[in-house]
C-alpha cells in the first residue's frame, strides 16, 4: 500500500496572490520521489481555527504525514504552534538550545531576546525539534494517532534545508521510491489519451500524463512519466518500459 501525504501551505500573503506558494510545488516533488502519493495540498491563511480545522480533516484522510509550511515567523500573525498545541491537546513550550542559539546569533544573553525573537524558539511538549541553518524558526514534528506532523517554516530555502533532515523520517515509512521522466509526442491530447490509459493499466504503478497546457507548437505534447517500484532500479525499468510501450503504439511520434 503506499504511504499517503497531505501538504498544507499557511499564510495570508498567498491567498492575496501577492507571493506564490513554491514550497508546496517542491515538497510535492520530493514527496513523490521518495515514494509517497500525496493526496491534497491545501493554502489556507493564518488563522488558529483554519488551521486547525486543516490540520484535523487532513488527520482523518488516514495520512502517514502531514506536512505544513509557514507561521512559525516572529510575528502576530505567525499563529501555527498555537493551532498545533490546540489540535494535538500539547502545550506550547520553549525549546532551551534553540534560544540559546537564537541568543548567541544576535550576540545577546538570554534574558535580552526580543520576544518576537523568542517566540521563534516555541515548539510543543514532546515534539522532536530541528533547529535550521541558515534561518531563525525550527521545525516541529510531533505525531497523533500514528501519523507525523512536520511543521516547516516558509521561507523556501529554510524548508528546503530543514527537509532534508526530515526526510529521514520519511525514508523510514515510505515503502516506495519513484523516478520521473518527460517526453514530447507529435499527437494532441484526444489521440494519445487511450494510449496512456492503456498503459498505467498495463502496468500498475505508472503514472502517465499528457500537459496540454505545456504544448508548444512545433515542439509537441509533453508527458509525464512517473513510475514508483520497491527500489530504484525497480522504478527505472519500469520507465523503460513505459517508454517503450509509448513507442510501440505512436512510433516515430514519439520524442524520448
Amino acid at each position: 500500500m503506499p504511504v499517503h501525504a497531505e501538504i498544507i501551505a499557511i499564510g495570508d500573503e498567498l491567498l492575496y496572490g501577492r507571493v506564490h506558494d513554491t514550497n508546496s510545488f517542491w515538497l510535492a516533488e520530493q514527496l513523490t520521489q521518495l515514494g509517497l502519493k500525496v493526496q491534497r495540498i491545501t493554502c489556507i491563511g493564518d488563522n488558529v481555527e483554519t488551521i486547525v480545522s486543516a490540520l484535523e480533516e487532513a488527520l482523518k484522510r488516514g495520512n502517514t504525514f502531514i506536512i505544513s509550511t509557514g507561521g512559525l515567523g516572529p510575528t502576530q500573525d505567525d499563529r501555527t504552534i498555537e493551532a498545533a498545541s490546540t489540535f494535538s491537546q500539547r502545550p506550547i513550550t520553549t525549546e532551551g538550545t534553540i534560544l540559546q542559539a537564537l541568543a548567541a546569533r544576535r550576540n545577546v544573553p538570554i534574558e535580552n531576546v526580543p520576544p518576537t525573537i523568542r517566540k521563534m524558539s516555541q515548539t510543543l511538549e514532546g515534539a522532536t525539534c530541528i533547529p535550521g541553518v541558515t534561518g531563525w524558526a525550527p521545525a516541529t514534528i510531533f505525531q497523533k494517532n500514528g501519523t507525523t506532523f512536520i511543521l516547516l517554516p516558509g521561507p523556501p530555502r529554510e524548508v528546503k534545508e530543514l527537509f532534508q533532515t526530515a526526510s529521514k523520517i520519511i525514508l523510514e515509512k515510505s515503502h516506495q521510491r519513484s523516478v520521473a521522466a518527460r517526453i514530447t509526442v507529435n499527437v494532441y491530447e484526444s489521440q494519445v489519451a487511450p494510449t496512456t490509459e492503456r498503459i498505467m493499466n498495463k502496468l500498475p504503478g505508472t503514472y502517465l500524463k499528457p500537459l496540454v497546457g505545456q504544448y508548444t507548437p512545433g515542439e509537441g505534447l509533453p508527458i509525464d512519466i512517473i513510475a514508483y517500484g520497491d527500489t530504484e532500479e525497480d522504478c527505472r525499468t519500469k520507465l523503460e518500459k513505459a517508454k517503450q510501450m509509448l513507442q510501440e503504439e505512436l512510433g516515430d511520434r514519439v520524442r524520448l
